[in-house]
């Protein structure tokens, strides 16, 4: 395996400068909550929304734990800077920084809607409210948001809610008639951490645990279970009401995004698990993604797509950190677009997809087991230090051509095509018309030197067996390397070859038994 090569160097140091400006705000987040300031005391039956009317900044709104506060509820907007916090009257949260549960629903207040109304809305320019340990259940024939910040009436950033932070909460849909979305994220500086969203499902149209599109950001979600039929995060895909936002510097870290295993052999709409339309500047690290399949759409587990929703908009995605995540369980990964195919729209740029694990990638998920599907004609994007293990190509290029890809230091597995693009020969072919300039080295394509021909120099290709041998225990999906793999230090960097395990999340589920729930 050669090392230092000039061109992968010179690659690899521009895309990690690239990285290095994709910093969201990752300081933003939920504070230890402590007690201070005025208390309000909300008994059962008691009137929420009159103690939200009446609280001044630093209020703590304490709900009666077990007991149900029926809305819908509106935060009203407040002068000062200090949080406003609703939380359940009860000494059995779990700890700051602890991700709540099920198991800790009988400790809650819940909030609800008898309505199709959201049960917290906002007015223009709420701020400052902080909602710690509490439940929240299905609108009416789930309908709509549970929780709705902001949203497509505010048509300047002075309009939006801003510093709304939700830490320990627990948002439940309806489990027969499903619930379309957990929170909407159109407001400016959102937290939500520790929290944990299920049950979010529904028939005839998309539905997120979290989707937020007229926004500026930043947004942080970090140390969630989210699960959703449709797709479990979003950004974009509904028209953007304030001239030139994008949302942005967006930190996704640390959370688990899983769909109901049952859901395969039932009616509600399944697409993807994380999906960006609009975007610039978001990191997604640590991530445990599983479970998605071909259903709606034709099964990638992640989307990147520019889509001009209502054409009005020009709508890009720039600047992305995909790094140290888990997707497993999945037909097939990546569907890079360049530019939307149906409007006008900007592009699909500087994207890097680095040191993450993807396992149990494939056809028994339907759709085609693909890597990563590139058209459309996408610009720098960097595939690097991934380990990957899959049933069908490691890329399918169609329509225009990319500009600026590399592919470095990655393991995987050829399988029949490797590297392909529509109407041209595996390989070096497609390479040529649909990547031209691409930087392809130091990675392993297991399959047979008989295709090492096809593909540039400096790159390996092991037989299957010998690949597999490489890895720790691959029956038990164990794919760190063994102490005698060859492609230990093997990296055009001196890395070892595939992921860095040491920084992916340390707990990943396993797929269970069909029709067995995640919990």
């Amino acid at each position: 395996m050669p090392r230092g090569v000039t061109s992968a160097a010179r690659a690899a140091a521009i895309l990690l400068a690239v990285a290095g400006i994709v910093a969201p705000a990752s300081h933003i987040t939920a504070a230890p909550f402590v007690q201070s300031g005025p208390v309000i005391d909300v008994p059962p039956g008691g009137n929420l929304q009159q103690a939200l009317n009446a609280a001044v900044p630093g209020t703590t709104i304490r709900l009666a734990a077990g007991a149900t506060y029926v809305g819908p509820f509106t935060l009203p907007a407040k002068n000062g800077s200090d949080y406003i916090t609703v939380t359940s009257a009860t000494a059995s949260l779990p700890p700051a920084g602890t991700r709540i549960g099920p198991n800790h629903k009988p400790y809650l207040a819940t909030i609800r809607s008898s309505t199709t109304i959201s049960a917290i809305t906002t007015a223009a320019g709420a701020s400052y409210y902080r909602f710690v340990g509490v439940a929240f259940a299905a609108n009416q024939n789930g309908a709509g948001d549970i929780i709705t910040l902001g949203g497509a009436a505010a048509t300047t950033v002075a309009q939006l809610p801003h510093h709304i932070e939700l830490d320990r909460v627990l948002i439940q849909g309806d489990p027969v008639v499903g619930q379309k979305r957990g929170v909407s994220v159109n407001a400016a500086n959102v937290t939500i951490v520790n929290s944990y969203i299920s049950d979010i499902m529904a028939v005839g149209q998309d539905s997120q645990a979290i989707c937020g599109w007229n926004t500026p950001g930043p947004i942080v979600i970090r140390n969630n279970y989210l699960e959703a039929a449709g797709e479990n995060i979003m950004f974009g895909g509904a028209g953007v009401s304030i001239p030139g936002v994008v949302p942005s510097d967006i930190l996704v870290e640390d959370n688990v995004l899983t769909k109901d295993l049952a859901w395969r052999s039932s009616s509600w709409t399944v697409k993807n698990l994380f999906e960006l339309k609009h975007g610039r500047r978001i990191v997604v690290r640590r991530n445990a993604m599983i479970n998605n399949w071909a259903a709606a759409q034709q099964g990638f587990a992640i989307v990147f797509t520019p889509r001009n929703s209502g054409g009005t908009t020009s709508w890009v995605i720039e600047d992305i950190e995909f790094s140290g995540n888990v997707v497993a369980h999945s037909s097939s990964v990546f569907n890079l677009l360049g530019r939307d195919d149906l409007a006008p729209s900007g592009q699909l740029s500087r994207v890097l997809i680095k040191n993450n694990l993807f396992y149990d990638i494939g056809t028994i998920w339907g759709g085609t087991g693909t890597f990563a599907q590139i058209g459309g004609g996408p610009s720098a994007v960097a595939i690097d230090h991934n380990t990957v293990l899959h049933d069908g190509n490691i890329i399918t290029f169609y329509g225009e051509p990319i500009v600026g890809l590399t592919v470095t230091n990655n393991l995987f597995k050829h399988n029949a095509y490797g590297i392909f693009g529509t109407n041209q020969a595996y390989g070096n072919g497609s390479l040529a018309y649909y990547a031209p300039g691409a930087i392809v080295q130091g990675n392993v394509f297991a399959s047979d030197a008989s295709v090492a021909s096809r593909y540039p120099a400096g790159n390996l290709f092991p037989s299957v067996a010998s690949f597999l041998a490489s890895f720790v225990n691959p029956s038990a999906n164990d794919y760190g390397l063994s102490t005698t793999s060859p492609y230990r230090g093997a990296g055009t960097d001196g890395a070892d070859l595939g992921a860095n395990f040491a920084l992916l999340p340390t707990i990943v589920a396993p797929r269970p038994p069909t029709g067995m729930r995640i919990r």
